[in-house]
């Protein structure tokens, strides 16, 4: 016999976890379904003894501007336990490195050192102006892709003057609208680049400059949550954990008249209403319809590798490294976060984690195991370990293999269609009108890095935010 739940969450990562606790506020009937173990989806971590290793480059940001992140903590009355990051990113360019601090001037001067090039101080402060401006309407995404004439009436309604001056934010790419004009380098272009394939998952050419300045700007915004994303994933778990149940692997999902009916792994539930955070393609699987793969605009996966490291001083947490390295991967950098070294809920106090991440198409990632899965993960972990030697050169000590990620283990442990990570990139190919995916039935809703504004902890909350604005109306 089925349990009838008002409101079913399919998935415990971070929009799971933001709209359960949203959902709680309104003392609303819930229950949220995670197939694995623990929580956090591709945002989650793994313990090998007394070291706990974030999954993936995962960052927090969202305070500033009254962000995503802080309207999330006011709504929930979530205490989070946050350090400042700051510089919130070290970029090591073939040139040299350039450090990413918050404050604006000391970031252009960063610049200046390394490119010496007159335009940088009027592109990062319309950058700057731009994102500031992009922030202050992000309150107003909730209505944003219109889903019927009352949100589009109340679009239209608020702040009409800023959303015209944002309007060619969104209807050109961040090349036309800030660089057309620009002779800028190769190398500066490559660092534009790998920036935005860390948060809009493409490059200048094609992401929408509204996207683009927000996701330049965001390591002036970086923090870190003692015990990593565990640390993270607890604090939002806490409040909520008599509601979810872990280990419930859902296996279909079937409309029946006015309600769903949801069978899992270890049982059957009945629902008014669903709400999957798991991306697109895993709902579309679990309605037994059609699965419609992204045309045009491809997702990525991601390669990581985790070591223990033992250094002799202390660096930044996170630093972008300029590499062609890494075999099949597509992307021309790699990601390193570091632990820190007194964080002894993760590490001993000598050794610290490591995780390391870089981008490969799915196509890429088949090509590359088409004769070997295991010799092609040999190989990968040897040139992730000359990365991390050649970088980090004398201040490295001593470093131990911890294990290595590919698509195949995010399918294995999230669950996610192809072991895509990172959502759906922002593309002047898909129109932002068409983002999130469209339901095939009433009170089923997409929220996740694959429905709108996607993208990292800081986009799938505000799209759990933006979620629990409309159906608090309904």
């Amino acid at each position: 016999m089925s349990q009838f739940i008002d409101t079913i969450i399919i998935g415990a990562g971070a929009a799971g976890l933001a709209i359960s606790n949203l959902l709680q506020q309104d003392k609303n009937e819930f229950l949220c379904l995670e197939s694995h173990r623990t929580p956090g989806g591709c945002a989650g971590y793994f313990s090998r003894g007394k070291f706990i290793f974030d999954a993936g480059a995962t960052t927090l940001s969202g305070l500033k501007y009254q962000g995503p992140l802080s309207k999330f903590l006011e709504a929930s009355g979530i205490e989070l336990n946050l350090r400042k990051v700051d510089p919130g990113l070290i970029i090591s360019l073939a040139k040299g490195d350039i450090t990413r601090f918050s404050d604006q001037k000391s970031w252009i001067d960063e610049q200046q050192k390394i490119f010496k090039a007159d335009f940088i101080p009027e592109l990062w402060t319309e950058i700057e102006k731009a994102n500031e401006l992009c922030w202050k309407l992000a309150e107003e995404s909730a209505n944003f892709p219109p889903h019927n004439f009352s949100s589009a009436l109340k679009l239209l309604s608020k702040k009409i003057p800023s959303k015209l001056r944002a309007l060619p934010l969104l209807l050109k790419s961040f090349d036309d609208y800030f660089l057309k004009e620009l002779k800028i380098s190769q190398e500066y272009r490559e660092m534009l680049d790998e920036l935005l394939l860390i948060s809009t998952q493409n490059t200048t050419r094609d992401t929408p400059a509204m996207m683009a300045v927000m996701g330049l700007s965001y390591p002036q915004d970086t923090w870190y949550h003692e015990g990593g994303m565990k640390g993270f994933n607890d604090s939002l778990l806490l409040p909520i954990k008599d509601q979810i149940l872990f280990g419930h692997k859902v296996t279909s999902i079937a409309k029946i008249k006015d309600f769903y009916h949801i069978q899992t792994s270890k049982g059957q539930f009945k629902s008014r209403r669903i709400i999957s955070s798991i991306p697109t393609w895993n709902t579309q699987k679990l309605l037994d319809i059609k699965i419609t793969e992204e045309h045009q605009v491809q997702p990525w996966g991601a390669l990581t590798a985790y070591f223990k490291v033992k250094l002799n001083s202390e660096i930044p947490l996170y630093h972008q490294v300029h590499t062609k390295g890494i075999s099949h991967s597509g992307s021309g950098s790699v990601f390193f976060s570091f632990c820190p070294k007194d964080d002894l809920s993760r590490s001993d106090g000598i050794y610290q984690t490591l995780t390391l991440s870089t981008h490969i198409r799915y196509q890429n990632y088949v090509n590359a195991i088409s004769e070997s899965r295991d010799m092609a993960r040999v190989v990968w972990k040897n040139e992730f370990l000359k990365v991390v030697q050649d970088y980090l050169g004398t201040k490295l000590l001593d470093i131990i293999p911890v294990g290595l990620g590919d698509p195949d283990t995010f399918i294995e442990y999230t669950e996610r269609f192809n072991g895509l990570v990172g959502g759906i990139p922002h593309s002047m190919k898909r129109s932002p009108l068409n983002f999130s995916p469209k339901s095939p039935f009433k009170d089923l809703y997409q929220i996740g890095d694959t429905g709108f504004p996607g993208q990292g902890i800081v986009g799938v909350i505000q799209g759990a935010i933006n979620l629990h604005q409309r159906i608090a109306r309904v």
